[in-house]
């Protein structure tokens, strides 16, 4: 294994890969293990993937649960962060509802990355207020978590990384000037 590290330039600026395509495909599956194990018991486990970030994780968990034999649902929602004041839930807004009756199912949130937490908080308090979303049990599954900038009413239960400081990453779902989500690991601005 090598110890170099990959450098790709974005528009004007460096990225350092901070996890390889092979260390996600590897996370992703762990996570699918436990999530096999955590929803045994159930048959009706729906991800509900936010877009368009989380589709490129949402859609490797997917497939990980399907080769271990996991039987799930799959629905997106979307949420977007409208213009204003930027501490205040109400800039927040969902732009396309899921189509799924989600009430007694098992939910599992699948997203990209959780920053600031303010449209996660929007959508936890969405789904478990809106009539025909109150699932059975709501749970979180994230890329990245950036803890310690997050300020979340709801816990993660599975995430790929955490703990990651303020800088800008792309890759995996994540988007630089609203390019580059397709790149199969997750990199970082480098100052």
């Amino acid at each position: 294994m090598s110890t170099e590290e990959k450098i790709i330039k974005i528009g004007d600026n460096y990225f350092k890969e901070i996890l390889s395509p092979e260390v996600i495909e590897a996370k992703v599956k762990e996570i699918a293990k436990k999530v096999s194990l955590d929803y045994a018991n159930s048959d009706s486990l729906v991800l509900l993937i936010v877009t368009n970030g989380g589709l490129y994780f949402g859609i490797a968990l997917s497939m990980a649960l399907q080769d271990i034999g996991v039987i799930h649902s799959v629905e997106t929602i979307s949420i977007t962060r409208c213009a204003g004041d930027e501490k205040f839930m109400k800039d927040v807004e969902v732009s396309h509802k899921s189509s799924m009756n989600l009430s007694g199912k098992n939910v599992l949130v699948v997203e990209d990355l959780i920053d600031e937490g303010f449209s996660m908080n929007f959508l936890d308090s969405y789904l478990k207020t809106t009539e025909s979303m109150k699932p059975e049990s709501i749970e979180y599954c994230v890329l990245v978590e950036k803890r310690g900038y997050a300020k979340l009413s709801f816990s993660i239960k599975y995430s790929i990384l955490d703990n990651v400081g303020p800088e800008w990453l792309a890759g995996f779902g994540m988007d630089s000037n609203l390019g580059w989500r397709g790149l199969r690991g997750i990199y970082a601005k480098m100052n």
